[in-house]
C-alpha cells in the first residue's frame, strides 16, 4: 500500500490532508506586522481580497474535515486492504468535486488576474478527481481476492491513473502565486498551515 503516496500527496496538495492553525506566522488580518521581505501586508490587503480568502481557505479546511488514510499493512487481507484504498480514492475524488463546488460558489477571488487563477484552479481540481476516480475504478475491477501479489499489481495500475496529476500541486498553491491572496493566506488564521 505504500504505492498510495500518489493519492496522499494529491490529498495534501488540494489542501485537504493539511488543515490547521499555526501561530507563529507574521500578520495578522487587523493590521497585519509585515512580511520583511517587501511583500504587502494584511493591511494593504483589500476587506474583499481577505474576506474571499476566509470563504475559500474555509471550504479547504471543511474538505480535509475527517479524511483518514487507510492503514498499511492490515491484517485483514488484501481483499479488505483493496477495499479500504478503493474508500480513500473514492472519499478523495468526493472532497475535491466538494470543493470544486465551493469555489465555484465563492467565485474568482477579486484580484486583476483573479479569473485566470480561477479557471486554472477549477481546471486543475477537475483533472484530479478525473484522475482519482479512474484510479478508484480500476482497483475496485481489480480481481485481488486474497492475493497480494495481485493488490500489488492492481495498485500499481492504480497508480498509473493518477500520474497525469503526479505535479498537481492544489488550489491553495494556484492562488497564492496572487500577491494579494498570498498575503490574506498568511493574514488568515483558517489559511495559514493549508
Amino acid at each position: 500500500m505504500r504505492r498510495l503516496i500518489s493519492a496522499v500527496a494529491l490529498a495534501s496538495a488540494a489542501g485537504l490532508a493539511t488543515t490547521g492553525c499555526s501561530s507563529d506566522t507574521p500578520g495578522t488580518a487587523d493590521g497585519g506586522t509585515g512580511t520583511g521581505d517587501g511583500r504587502e501586508t494584511a493591511a494593504e490587503v483589500s476587506a474583499e481580497v481577505l474576506a474571499w480568502s476566509e470563504e475559500f481557505c474555509g471550504h479547504v479546511a471543511a474538505g480535509g474535515d475527517g479524511l483518514t488514510v487507510p492503514e498499511e499493512g492490515t491484517e485483514d487481507g488484501p481483499q479488505q486492504a483493496q477495499e479500504d484504498i478503493v474508500l480513500f480514492l473514492d472519499d478523495l475524488a468526493g472532497r475535491l468535486a466538494a470543493l470544486e463546488e465551493g469555489i465555484t460558489e465563492t467565485g474568482p477571488p477579486p484580484v486583476p488576474e483573479g479569473q485566470a487563477l480561477f479557471d486554472a484552479a477549477l481546471s486543475g481540481l477537475g483533472e484530479a478527481r478525473t484522475a482519482l476516480a479512474s484510479a478508484a475504478s480500476s482497483l475496485e475491477e481489480a480481481g485481488v481476492n486474497d492475493d497480494p501479489e495481485a493488490l500489488a499489481t492492481a495498485v500499481s495500475r492504480a497508480e498509473e491513473d493518477m500520474a497525469a496529476v503526479d505535479g498537481y500541486e492544489g488550489p491553495v498553491r494556484e492562488f497564492r502565486a496572487d500577491e494579494q491572496l498570498n498575503t490574506a493566506f498568511d493574514a488568515l488564521e483558517n489559511c495559514r498551515d493549508l
